[in-house]
């Protein structure tokens, strides 16, 4: 890498920080992705819970109405 005090160097630093001023909108992109892919997954575990309360509760009144 160029001595960063040169106008070479300097240049070296400006492209670097350019190319990663470039991929931030791609990062931005990538993490609402796996934002909406979290969000997805608790949503499935809040309606895997509600099911299985439910069930819990049939079981019980099934045992209940057994005895």
């Amino acid at each position: 890498m160029p001595n960063p005090l040169t106008r070479e160097g300097l240049q070296a630093e400006l492209a670097l920080l350019r190319a990663q001023l470039d991929g931030l909108p791609l990062m931005h992109r990538a993490i609402t992705v796996l934002q909406q892919g979290v969000r997805a997954v608790r949503n499935d575990i809040a309606f895997i819970r509600a099911n299985v309360a439910t069930l819990e509760a049939r079981i019980k009144l099934i045992e209940e109405s057994g005895r």
